[in-house]
């Protein structure tokens, strides 16, 4: 009785095995391009209760490690309270520099062309990097964005606030 019932389980076992899928990985030397990113890029701005943020972004390419390169969206953000300017990155994008960008987005959260792409931001007040998760909204042209923070190991005091707003909707005044 105990030998059926073992066999039972492990023969329970096999058949319910989780079926893994092959990914496609990029291969070394290979480019990826991602029209989809179209969209998104321009100059956007949302404005409420005394606040001003904006960001303006455009696709780069990156290279990553076996010179994999990838397109991907970068750029720079201003975010302004009751008239003062809490931080910016925008004396860069003006002066026409490629350094100082503060705004990297990247591939969908989830699977499937759903308009939802993440990223992080550098949050120059707080001196760290925060998450976003941006929705595009075609019907409106509006770019819903929710900042985290991000997962993981801390090591050094953490401080879990943002000097950016956490939740708001971009509205595109320039492509």
């Amino acid at each position: 009785m105990k030998t059926l019932l073992l066999l039972l389980v492990l023969i329970s076992g096999v058949v319910h095995q989780p079926v893994i899928y092959a990914q496609n990985y990029p291969q070394p030397n290979s480019t990826h391009y991602d029209p989809r990113l179209n969209q998104y890029e321009g100059e956007w701005i949302w404005e409420g209760n005394d606040e001003v943020f904006k960001w303006v972004v455009s696709k780069v390419m990156v290279t990553h490690v076996a010179n994999i390169k990838a397109e991907t969206l970068s750029g720079y953000h201003h975010y302004q309270k009751n008239g003062k300017v809490i931080e910016s990155s925008y004396d860069a994008y003006l002066a026409k520099v490629d350094t100082g960008r503060t705004v990297l987005i990247g591939s969908s959260t989830e699977k499937g062309d759903n308009g939802k792409l993440g990223g992080i931001i550098n949050e120059l007040a707080k001196k760290k990097l925060a998450e976003l998760t941006i929705l595009y909204n075609p019907e409106r042209d509006e770019l819903s964005v929710e900042v985290t923070n991000g997962e993981g190991l801390r090591i050094a005091p953490f401080d879990p606030t943002h000097s950016i707003p956490t939740s708001f909707v971009l509205r595109r005044v320039k492509k």
